[in-house]
């Protein structure tokens, strides 16, 4: 579980990271050009999407890739115990 709720986090970031490269490209080329291809009702839209990605990338994070990591740490423990270290 922890390995596949990493990968998912991972994998959101990514998104949000491809987001802000397209923002990005479609900022350069709007200097090239002298004119934005995008106007700024999408501009913004990709901004706010990129936003709501990270933000659900960290919920994820928070929520289960932690919470996996101290549930797996405890199942460790019982289980160095129950090998009497």
């Amino acid at each position: 579980m922890v390995e596949a709720m990493t990968d998912l986090s991972r994998q959101v970031k990514a998104v949000g990271g491809n987001l802000n490269q397209i923002a990005a490209h479609l900022n350069r080329e709007a200097l090239l050009q002298g004119r934005a291809s995008p106007n700024k009702d999408q501009q913004a839209q990709i901004e706010a999407s990129e936003r709501a990605l990270k933000a659900l990338a960290k919920d994820i994070d928070r929520l289960f890739v932690h919470a996996a990591k101290r549930r797996k740490a405890r199942v460790d423990a019982i289980l160095r115990k129950g090998d009497g270290a």
